[in-house]
């Protein structure tokens, strides 16, 4: 994701003012939200307890005596007071209220102040001591107000309460008004009851509020910084183990290279030794087996002949180490590719017919019988020279290793299916422990089973057969229990069809 990649290139300096800006940016939000909203709920909840207020003084307006009170002159009488005293009563027990008082609505929209609850002693009392001055109306005042009636005049048109959107101000304050209509007997509209709801208390609230939104943002962004500066860390952190990951690799790397060089220039010490070595090794195993037959052709039957022991050891050593020579050769040119794969379509059947051909003569001088069995299509995709030498290791090893005192088989066998083609060899030899048949194919190791007639081993064939299996694409193994012999596998892909 982008993101993240974003983020991976950052420095921890840069990382922490991302985290930063996100963290404290997305808490700002949240706690701006909830902000206003308590504002919003505060401010409904303040408009719907004033419109109440307004409603319960609606209420204990008595019609009938608001409507006598017709002349000025009625303010002192008996009738004005008990009109005014359940008003004046409500007021006392409210702190917050500030004005309570009736509007009689005349013609062309003119408006009397009837009753007002600042005309009572105990209500200004109560006003002085809350530290305001308020100023009472007189009957019938016309009453002239700041605030656009419009919206107040058509809401109590329809019979209902109206609070004011808009806080007011005056010389004496800051107020929120709401109004309720009165109406008579007869169902007609003749002013209304209106209460001025000091805005002080709101202003407490809202107080309230901007505090615990102070609150919660400062917690905001301790916590902005506490995950800024963990964020920072774990990058320094990531930073210092990549840096330290970065260096054992390249430390790796190093040796790595190191020893490839060094394996190369082992590898090619071992070639250049080996070629060095293969013809002088090959003139010396060549004229020793030459003196060999001259001095078995002259040798007196019966008499044992020291110069006669001597060459037959000069000779078999030197085959032996030519043969190793050969093998060193040979897997080292398959490794580094100086011997080149090249598959083409090849007819298994003249191939395996060579090899038993091929050592038939040193089977027999062991009482050996080769055989060769197959079964299928035996035509695949394969280098035949790389193959070849790998099944000739085969039947050379189970010559070596079957017993020559007694008549004995070795059966090379090709079996093919649709999907793989398996090349065998049974032979009738000691046969292998399963800790034999673990380090079989590898280079150089030798095996507890010897060959049976003083024949030499490289210890190289077999790693060779699976080096040529692997370069098809197959694999080797070796099926065998100790005293049973022993059957050794090619299993290679069936590819009839040239690719």
């Amino acid at each position: 994701m982008w993101i993240t990649k974003f983020l991976s290139r950052l420095s921890p300096r840069a990382l922490a003012v991302v985290v930063f800006l996100v963290v404290f940016g997305g808490t700002g939000l949240v706690v701006g939200y909830f902000f206003n909203d308590a504002i919003r709920f505060r401010t409904a909840l303040m408009r719907s307890l004033v419109a109440s207020m307004c409603d319960d003084v609606a209420e204990m307006v008595d019609v009938e005596l608001h409507e006598s009170l017709v002349a000025p002159s009625q303010i002192a009488s008996d009738e004005y007071r008990r009109a005014l005293a359940p008003l004046a009563h409500y007021h006392l027990r409210h702190q917050n209220l500030e004005y309570v008082f009736t509007v009689r609505e005349g013609k062309a929209g003119r408006e009397y102040i009837v009753l007002d609850t600042t005309q009572d002693p105990a209500v200004v009392q109560k006003e002085r001591q809350l530290g305001r001055d308020p100023k009472p109306s007189t009957l019938l005042e016309p009453y002239k107000t700041i605030q656009d009636q419009t919206a107040a005049r058509a809401a109590m048109k329809e019979g209902k309460t109206y609070v004011f959107p808009e806080f007011y101000t005056d010389a004496y304050g800051t107020f929120v008004e709401a109004r309720a209509p009165l109406f008579d007997r007869r169902g007609n509209r003749i002013g209304y009851a209106a209460v001025d709801f000091n805005a002080d208390l709101f202003e407490h609230y809202l107080n309230e509020i901007r505090l615990a939104g102070l609150v919660a943002t400062g917690l905001a962004l301790l916590l902005s910084l506490a995950i800024t500066m963990a964020a920072a860390g774990m990058r320094r952190r990531t930073r210092e183990y990549q840096a330290q990951i970065e260096a054992a690799e390249a430390a790796e790397r190093t040796q790595r290279s190191a020893a490839e060089k060094a394996n190369a220039a082992k590898s090619e010490l071992l070639a250049i030794a080996s070629h060095d070595l293969k013809n002088p090794l090959s003139a010396i195993a060549g004229i020793s087996g030459l003196m060999l037959q001259m001095k078995k052709a002259s040798a007196v039957p019966g008499k044992v002949s020291e110069d006669l022991e001597g060459l037959e050891t000069i000779h078999g050593s030197a085959k032996h180490m030519s043969d190793i020579v050969r093998g060193i050769l040979f897997n080292e040119g398959v490794e580094s590719g100086g011997l080149p794969y090249q598959p083409v379509l090849v007819n298994l059947d003249p191939l395996c017919r060579e090899i038993i051909k091929f050592n038939t003569a040193a089977a027999t001088k062991k009482n050996i019988t080769l055989r060769f069995e197959a079964e299928g299509v035996l035509s695949g995709k394969f280098d035949p020279k790389l193959l070849r030498e790998a099944v000739d290791n085969y039947v050379s090893n189970a010559i070596k290793y079957s017993p020559a005192d007694r008549a004995t088989i070795v059966t090379l066998g090709v079996k093919a299916t649709a999907q793989n083609i398996v090349i065998s060899v049974q032979d009738q030899g000691p046969g292998l422990t399963p800790e034999d048949q673990s380090k079989a194919f590898g280079k150089f190791k030798k095996l507890s089973a010897r060959p049976t007639a003083g024949e030499t081993s490289s210890g190289l064939g077999l790693s060779i057969v699976k080096t040529i299996a692997e370069l098809h694409g197959g694999t080797v193994g070796c099926d065998s229990q100790p005293g049973q012999g022993a059957c050794f596998w090619i299993k290679l892909q069936n590819k009839t069809v040239e690719s």
